[in-house]
């Protein structure tokens, strides 16, 4: 759970930030998901 965390606060984070593209949260996003399925 603490890496969903994270990655959430992170996902929140580009997705609040004006200057980041649609391509780089989907790849965040994609990037995140692999993790959380490992680590699980």
């Amino acid at each position: 759970m603490k890496y969903l965390k994270q990655c959430i606060n992170k996902l929140l984070t580009i997705l609040g930030c004006l200057t980041a593209t649609s391509s780089d949260a989907n790849r965040y996003m994609i990037l995140c998901g692999c993790k959380v399925l490992h680590e699980s």
